[in-house]
């Protein structure tokens, strides 16, 4: 039956599947998986840090894999494009791990994953953005009013697995353009996967949907596109149409994906208490207990991304020089400036899971 109001309005979209459907849908996945996949998913979607060691012989076989899965499947590609215009951006191999860790390290996905992604890139983008990092530079007004709102954020906070936290918070969306909200999207998880830890230990995402009447979820087409590993996939809404949106695009999820995504139904303190037992703080969220969001801590890593890009530019200029003030495309790799010191995931200064923190004092300083 379809939820509607006492006006007889419909609530939810008849084509959304309800969420005993979704249940089903996912435990069907699950039959899918093996012991070894479905213990792994279970400690993925609860915190649990499962190491992940990548044997480099292993990873090289995969790269070479991969390399055939592309000669076969680029003819008439925007990747083969790409190609032309700058192989060594396009053959990085730091640039093709992404992917392979996306895809947990299947070659053909991987390889299928990075033709989508050039193809998404130009679309966005434009052809001349297709081999070089996209900055903020590259944004007009329309992308920098839907970045500084703060809908979307990676959080200074990791969870209890040391896996960055992504929030998306659907109350705070302003721009209804799906074009807009996508290229922001595509910066913001690509700035945040210059951590290489974040490739290979995944992110968290959570859609925080409550109170929210302007929401739509990240495309289908852009979430099959990034070179994101999701370790974990939270819905939480306080109202049946949100839950509707959310639950459309999860059935659109591969199946490593799919099982590693739960909905969560309350009050903004019920909410947040669900996700600490998956291993997620409160502190992780921009959101009080009583509904109350901040962009602050956003507005500082905007911040810290402008003056990272800056200096980026900088040097790029003035190693190879560019009249357009770019660094030149045939020479800039697509991890340029990445191993440079300072903060993690795209400017966040990130506490890690065994890092000590000491407070003020001598007697706190001195503790054994």
């Amino acid at each position: 039956n379809i939820p509607r109001s006492s006006s007889g309005q419909k609530l939810m979209d008849e084509n959304a599947p309800s969420l005993n459907e979704l249940d089903r849908n996912i435990a069907n996945e699950l039959t899918h998986l093996s012991l070894q996949e479905r213990e792994l998913a279970e400690n993925d979607l609860h915190g649990i840090n499962t190491e992940r060691e990548e044997d480099p012989l292993l990873l090289q076989s995969d790269i070479v894999s991969m390399q055939k899965y592309l000669d076969m499947a680029k003819k008439g590609t925007v990747y083969e494009e790409a190609e032309s215009i700058n192989p060594d951006y396009v053959n990085d191999r730091q640039f093709r791990l992404l992917f392979l860790r996306a895809d947990r390290y299947d070659a053909k996905e991987a390889a299928e994953r990075m033709i989508r992604f050039f193809a998404l890139k130009k679309e966005l983008f434009g052809r001349e953005r297709l081999c070089e990092p996209i900055t903020l530079d590259d944004f007009d007004s329309d992308d920098m009013e839907c970045l500084n709102s703060g809908y979307l954020q990676v959080s200074p906070h990791r969870d209890t697995a040391g896996r960055i936290v992504m929030i998306g918070l659907g109350k705070l969306r302003k721009s209804n353009s799906k074009r807009t909200s996508s290229r922001v999207s595509f910066y913001t998880f690509m700035a945040a996967l210059e951590s290489e830890e974040a490739q290979k230990v995944g992110f968290v995402c959570i859609y925080y949907l409550l109170d929210a009447s302007n929401f739509a979820s990240v495309t289908g087409k852009l979430r099959a596109t990034i070179p994101v590993c999701f370790a974990g996939i939270h819905v939480c809404y306080n109202d049946i149409t949100q839950y509707a949106r959310a639950a459309t695009g999860v059935y659109a999820l591969n199946r490593q994906s799919k099982v590693r995504f739960r909905p969560h139904y309350g009050s903004h303190m019920e909410c947040q208490y669900a996700l600490t037992t998956f291993g997620i703080p409160q502190d992780a969220l921009p959101v009080s207990s009583s509904g109350e969001m901040s962009i602050d801590r956003h507005l500082r890593w905007i911040e810290t991304r402008r003056r990272i890009e800056a200096k980026r530019k900088t040097a790029d200029v003035a190693m190879h020089g560019s009249e357009n003030g770019h660094a030149d495309p045939l020479h800039i790799s697509w991890v340029s400036g990445m191993s440079s010191p300072g903060p993690a995931a795209g400017g966040s200064i990130l506490i890690q899971t065994n890092d000590v923190l000491f407070g003020r004092g001598k007697t706190v300083v001195e503790h054994e």
